[in-house]
């Protein structure tokens, strides 16, 4: 049995600990602690990986389509089920590739106007995005 530990679930699944700890851990769904490792709480990896696959879900959609169609981050959230600020934080982390240009949209609500937003190939989103699905399901 393989036991893990929040910070090791965190790199396993390419999430903060504090995602772990404070979203995932507080779902009904998760397992129970198997025991310590020193000071840390230890789990089942197994359980684990049951877990958040419930908690999680599949994938809202697919990056399928033209490879070379250009999209928001906004709209690359929607289309691959990742949550816009987890995608932001990898764009700040550098694991997303290079934007390839900008547009300018408008933006309703408090800040009516304008905004200039970067844009990103289909293709190469979907490479990326699915490296790292395709890593965190070992």
């Amino acid at each position: 049995m393989e036991l893990l530990t929040y910070d090791e679930i965190a790199r396993r699944w390419n999430r903060s600990r504090q995602t772990v700890v404070n979203r995932w851990a507080r779902d009904p769904r998760w397992p129970a602690a198997e025991g310590k490792r020193g000071r840390a709480l230890v789990f089942d990896a197994a359980a684990v990986d049951a877990a958040l696959a419930s908690i999680l879900g599949p994938p809202v959609s697919t990056l399928d389509g033209d490879p070379d169609e250009l999209l928001t981050l906004e709209e690359v959230a929607a289309a691959s089920g990742e949550e816009w600020s987890t995608l932001r934080a990898y764009r700040a982390q550098r694991r997303l590739p290079p934007p390839v240009g900008k547009r300018r949209i408008e933006v309703g609500g408090k800040q009516k106007g304008t905004r200039m937003v970067w844009l990103y190939r289909r293709g190469d989103m979907a490479e990326v995005l699915g490296a790292m699905r395709r890593r965190h399901k070992r």
